[in-house]
């Protein structure tokens, strides 16, 4: 066999029994306070800079207010969020919790997010201000 059909049919995952991917892609990076994890810029041309303590933290509050309103392990939870920080500490939350982030895009209606909602059996919801009106029409106070 040629080494590319011998590394296709020899491939093996080597992913740990445990592994939880906030802890992998922040808060391992969170014990130095100053590494940068994120710098954003607004519509307005405004930069912000996030740490991965900065995401870590406010990962930990929002995974513990998403615990004690009962999502758990395995729970869906959807994101209707445009792409910004609070969307990473949003997906770190939930990864943290061992809990399913459902990422869905702003651009849908209240048909699109019914469908997804139902279908997935989503717990729970983290929904922008400019999102809450097709969400509320979706499912009303279900989530």
């Amino acid at each position: 066999m040629d080494s590319y059909q011998s590394l296709y049919h020899g491939f093996r995952w080597a992913v740990p029994a445990r592994l939880n991917i906030a802890q992998l892609c922040c808060a391992r990076w969170a014990r130095e306070p100053a590494r940068t994890a994120i710098l954003f810029e607004d519509a307005s041309g405004a930069t912000t800079r996030w740490s991965y303590r900065d995401l870590h933290l406010a990962a930990n509050r929002l995974a513990n207010a998403l615990e004690a309103m009962g999502v758990r392990r395995g729970d869906r939870v959807a994101i209707v969020v445009p792409q910004r920080p609070a969307t990473a500490v949003a997906h770190f939350a939930i990864y943290r919790l061992g809990a399913v982030a459902m990422p869905m895009s702003m651009l849908f209606g209240p048909e699109a997010l019914e469908y997804r909602l139902a279908d997935s059996g989503a717990v729970a919801a983290i929904v922008d201000a400019d999102a809450l009106a097709n969400l509320r029409t979706a499912r009303g106070d279900a989530l």
